[in-house]
Formats: structure tokens, sequence, C-alpha cells
């Protein structure tokens, strides 16, 4: 009876986790970039069971266009390196950039984008107007002459699962994950870059949906279970 309370008890917060997990992925559906994550659960030597990992799927999301000259999507692997003002360097798939008053183009939490010389600067007095498939960022001078404004790159790791997520959903590399390797876009086993286009969380409605009915039925039934097991206990310590 002990071990049965034991094994519904770990369920139930083994099933917690997984329902949250499933949340967060509907609850992100419409975030650029987000990477869904499913929940890995494992038996422990206790015979309940665990939550083992929480992985996030490396499915390319669908692109969407948009219009925009500073959104860029990525089509195929890769991240896009931002840096906050204090130097840390973060990763992201999401590609919804902004320029800002002195050229930088920044996330909507004011990372800017980095590219082979540092971070990418539009010359002064010089309007977006896209970026190549190679990363190379195009822009229009007020004379109307066509400047280039350096050349966006992509990093890469030698394990993504290990990479370690943020709560401004950036990605930072762990041990695990191993550093980053950063080429331009369509090299060094890279995608491309598409301007004017975000790709679309990898969420899967219908799935979502089925795991969550799935959960809400397993944790019912080791509630029963945990209830039945108790009131076993009860039954067995009136007997003494």
């Amino acid at each position: 009876m002990i071990s049965g309370i034991h094994s519904s008890a770990s369920a139930l917060q083994a099933l917690q986790t997984k329902q949250a997990v499933s949340a967060n992925n509907v609850a992100n559906a419409s975030t650029p970039g987000f990477q869904a994550a499913s929940t890995s659960l494992s038996e422990t030597a206790a015979g309940g069971v665990s939550v083992a990992s929480t992985p996030s799927s490396q499915e390319q999301g669908p692109l969407q266009q948009t219009g925009f000259a500073s959104d860029v999507a990525i089509q195929g692997k890769g991240f896009f390196a931002v840096a906050d003002d204090a130097g840390k360097t973060s990763y992201t798939r999401s590609g919804n950039f902004v320029p800002d008053s002195q050229g930088f183009l920044r996330t909507p939490g004011g990372q800017a984008l980095q590219g082979e010389d540092g971070a990418v600067q539009l010359p002064a007095g010089s309007t977006l107007t896209g970026v190549a498939r190679d990363g190379t960022v195009q822009a229009r001078d007020a004379q109307g002459n066509s400047v280039a404004a350096g050349r966006v790159t992509l990093s890469t790791f030698a394990n993504e699962q290990g990479l370690q997520k943020q709560g401004d959903g950036t990605l930072s590399p762990t041990a695990y994950s191993g550093s980053a390797q950063t080429s331009a876009p369509g090299t060094g086993g890279t995608g491309s870059v598409v301007s004017g286009a975000l790709e679309v969380s990898n969420t899967d409605y219908a799935e979502e949906s089925v795991n969550s009915i799935i959960t809400a039925r397993s944790f019912e039934a080791n509630v029963v279970a945990l209830r039945t097991s108790d009131e076993m206990m009860r039954t067995a310590a009136g007997m003494l």
C-alpha cells in the first residue's frame, strides 16, 4: 500500500509538470521562433515516476511572410546571436528585429543582433531594405544608393538540447550544449535566412490537445488510485 501511494503521488507530480509544459507550448503558439517542448518520463528505483527531461522540438516552424525588412527567418539549422548592452550573448530563432535610433537591429528585449564584425549597425542616415539569404544586410542611403551594412551570422551547437532557456525567450549555452560554432548562413551546416518573414512557433495544436486529454485522464486515474490506497491503509489501521 505504501508503494502504491508513492507511485501515484510521484505520477501526479510528473503529470503536473507535463501539463505545465503543454500549457506553455500553447501559450507561446504565436511567439516567433518558439520551439515546443515535450515531457519524457522515467521510472524511479522506488517504483515511482519522475520527469527525465523536457526536450524542445527541433522541427522547422512554418515561415510567415510579413513584408517588414527587419523581420528575418531562419530556414534550416542555426540560431541568431544577440547580445545585451553588458555584452552577454544569447541565441534565438526569433528574427523580429527593429532598428533603434543608432541603427542597431534589436530584439523586443533590447538585445542587438550580432554579425561577422560584432553588432549589426546600419550606416547613419540609411534605411534597411532587407537581408540576403547569405546574411548580407542591405540598406539604402539618403541619396538612394544601395549600401552593405555587415553580415548576419548563424550559430550551431553540438547538442542543441543542452541549451538553457532564459526568461526572455532566448537560449544560453551550457557545458552540455557545447560552445557556439558560428558561420555565415548557408555554410558550416547552417541554413539560410529569409528577409521579410518570421518563423512561426512549431507548436502543434492538435497534438497538444490530445496530450492534454491523456494527461487529464491519467491524473484522474492516479487520484483515484491514491484515494483507494489511503482508504485501504485506514481500514488496515482500524483493524489493529
